[in-house]
């Protein structure tokens, strides 16, 4: 039987932040200590999904993010980090359920970024993608405005009607550009 949590980082015991940076593998961060982690992820919140042997599946929703288009910025928190520990036992789509649920139960706003080489996952778990728009996102390198993601689709996992629309809408002629507060 599994289980669904939520923590932020300061909730996390040691062995699940090491659980997580193990199934993320990121160069950067395998180094990080505990009092590392919490901090770099202090502005994120945790999706656990485990069972009595452990940890099955994680996902990060961070909260640095919102997006200026035109001259409004919409804050959308970022769907990011989902790591199955095994592989194609259904732990991933089971925990992106979940936290869809849980962003329509508490009316928050997610999204999330995506390559192509992924859409299938997400086209099965019936999550609506909006194909090629990530490159429409500007990020900003020194002084310029640059496209340095290497992400496709935008991942909509909760988002109202009008900023779809909004998201839907960008282009070269219309980017956004990310905004990360921290």
């Amino acid at each position: 039987m599994t289980s669904y949590r939520i923590k932020n980082s300061h909730g996390l015991t040691a062995t699940e932040i090491r659980a997580i940076l193990q199934a993320w593998d990121v160069t950067a961060w395998n180094t990080m200590d505990t009092l590392q982690f919490r901090e770099a992820f202090s502005q994120s919140e945790f999706h656990l999904l485990s069972d009595s042997s452990g940890l099955l599946c994680i996902a990060r929703i961070n909260f640095d993010l919102s997006i200026r288009i035109a001259a409004t910025i919409y804050p959308f928190p970022e769907f990011v980090g989902l790591a199955a520990i095994s592989k194609n036992k259904g732990y991933g789509k089971t925990l992106i359920g979940h936290i869809i649920a849980e962003l329509k139960r508490r009316n928050m706003e997610c999204i999330g970024f995506c390559r192509s080489e992924v859409r299938a996952f997400y086209e099965k778990c019936t999550v609506p993608l909006l194909y090629d728009k990530a490159k429409y996102l500007l990020e900003k390198e020194q002084q310029d405005w640059n496209n340095v993601t290497d992400d496709d689709d935008i991942i909509i996992l909760n988002v109202s009607e009008a900023h779809h629309n909004i998201l839907r809408r960008l282009s070269p002629i219309h980017p956004g550009y990310l905004i990360f507060e921290s």
